[in-house]
């Protein structure tokens, strides 16, 4: 094919009642006549490289020209918005005027073209123009394009809504990355500002989400999210399951540049590694001195409930009980959303701390693992033994321990000693190696860490 020659593009839309799929899935209006509208258009063939047009001729085997038979809604799609993408596609600084009354039917086109970088774009101008008010339209749009990473984004943005609902932050999109299709921050862009404490304009019906206007209800179905959880959560499935060897790791600390007028170096951030397996990466962040853990799989996201989310610890006041739980939602929110689409969150065990305000003897804690079952498996740290030569109370770690500290300790079954189950050692000021297996998963072993190194007001 020459450079020069032209390819002939012909685009047929019918406006119809009927439920037809091709690339996108579009539910028409049962009040609507049918008709159709149909056009030609010709572009050179050295602007189509790498674009839908392509890949579009590659499976015409050859054939010089395309027909684009689409059904839809009334101007849902038009032939002006798929003409306007191939005038892009031939001159990148075509310039598109968008209107409140056009953004849908360029939404539809750019999905229809492949232009991710357009459908980005408009993503985030569609949003900030139809405001809180239209979030309903808006999520009834995304699902007539079926799309997986669109579904994914509707996913997080019902998250979103849930968490301003319930008083938490708002979910941090800087990081959320889909093959570069969603790339921004929806908490600037939609700032809902809802009162947990009064009657808020969203609640959930079914699996449906209700926007109250005041001059009536609109509601829009999530039925076409459902499963994405689970596609999530297989993602996730090696950070809460235990494998069948030892697994040799090191916890780093970071804390924040210390305010010199309150002396406070909060937050903390802090990561695992394992030198066996390149895959598992755990981050976590601590707020304050009284905040709980929040465990993430990505450095720069802790939103939690968001795409990195991973669990959270609870802590008590006294910093002498830690509850560790999964990513699912907790009983006084669950109850009020969707549960085909959401997850009860589950727990995965607690560590108990005996209290030790002198610190005139080491450290001792109790751990419960929750089994599959629901039943528990109880450990302990092993006690050490006072090395009158050294003057002090030691334990063997094997060369993987530097420095004496209160968070150097091994687990084990009581009246087991010989089986150590996780070892935790302090190697420099902000660095700790830890090694563990069955019945520790990632996630586990990487809070008993937290829950070792975490300040806490009676035990010392």
């Amino acid at each position: 094919m020459e450079s020069n020659e032209y390819i002939t593009i012909d685009i047929e839309i019918k406006y119809t009642n009927q439920k037809n799929y091709g690339d996108i899935q579009i539910e028409g209006n049962q009040e609507l006549d049918s008709f159709q509208s149909s056009t030609s258009y010709k572009i050179l063939s050295n602007k189509i490289k790498g674009t839908f047009i392509e890949r579009q001729l590659n499976k015409n085997k050859g054939k010089n020209y395309i027909k684009m038979s689409l059904q839809s809604k009334q101007n849902i799609i038009t032939i002006d918005s798929l003409i306007d993408c191939l005038e892009l596609i031939n001159d990148p600084s075509y310039d598109i005027l968008y209107t409140k009354d056009n953004m849908i039917s360029y939404l539809f086109a750019f999905t229809i073209c492949e232009m991710n970088d357009k459908k980005n774009d408009l993503l985030n101008k569609l949003l900030y123009e139809l405001g809180e008010s239209g979030i309903t339209y808006f999520i009834q749009i995304i699902s007539t394009l079926n799309e997986t990473k669109l579904k994914n984004y509707v996913y997080y943005l019902i998250k979103h809504i849930i968490n301003k609902m319930n008083g938490f932050s708002g979910i941090k999109y800087e990081t959320y990355d889909y093959d570069n299709i969603v790339q921004f921050s929806i908490s600037s862009y939609l700032n809902i500002n809802l009162n947990p404490f009064s009657n808020p304009p969203f609640t959930f019906e079914d699996n449906k989400i209700v926007y109250n206007t005041g001059n009536g209800l609109t509601k829009a179905n999530l039925n076409f999210i459902q499963g994405i959880n689970e596609k999530l959560n297989e993602s996730f499935i090696k950070f809460y399951t235990y494998n069948n060897y030892f697994n040799v790791g090191k916890i780093l600390r970071r804390k924040s540049d210390e305010n010199l007028l309150t002396g406070d170096d909060y937050p903390h951030y802090y990561e695992l590694t394992l030198e066996n397996d390149e895959n598992i990466t755990l981050f976590a962040i601590r707020e304050s001195e009284n905040s709980n853990f929040i465990i993430s799989t990505n450095i720069n996201d802790f939103s939690k409930y968001g795409p990195y989310y991973l669990g959270e610890i609870e802590v008590n006041y006294w910093g002498t009980l830690f509850n560790i739980y999964d990513n699912g939602y907790e009983d006084s929110i669950y109850n009020k959303i969707p549960k085909l689409i959401f997850k009860k969150r589950r727990f995965l065990g607690k560590i108990i701390y005996e209290t030790n305000i002198m610190g005139d003897y080491p450290r001792f804690f109790n751990i419960d693992v929750v089994k599959e079952d629901n039943s528990f498996i109880h450990l302990i740290n092993m006690k050490p033994r006072w090395n009158s030569k050294m003057g002090c109370y030691t334990l063997n770690f094997y060369g993987r321990v530097k420095k004496a500290s209160a968070k150097n300790f091994q687990i084990i079954e009581k009246d087991d000693e010989d089986n150590i189950l996780l070892q935790h050692g302090k190697v420099s000021k902000n660095e700790f190696n830890i090694d563990f297996r069955k019945p520790f998963s990632p996630i586990f072993a990487f809070a008993i860490s937290l829950a070792a190194i975490g300040k806490k007001r009676v035990v010392s």
